[in-house]
């Protein structure tokens, strides 16, 4: 993953809620799998090792 850990981490702390639209935006981009949702990017983080920021993000959805 080319952003640190420690930047999301951050952001998930500083905005959840623009963290969240944007991970939406992710997901509608994503051709693989087809029609990813949100909780599709927060699992690639979580095996990315961002492993209490898509905790965060689980408990907003």
């Amino acid at each position: 993953m080319a952003i640190s850990k420690k930047l999301i981490e951050a952001q998930v702390g500083l905005s959840p809620q623009l963290v969240y639209a944007t991970l939406t935006q992710i997901a509608d981009g994503w051709e693989h799998p087809p029609n990813a949702v949100v909780s599709d990017v927060i699992a690639s983080l979580e095996r990315e090792g961002l492993v209490a920021s898509a905790a965060a993000l689980r408990a907003m959805a």
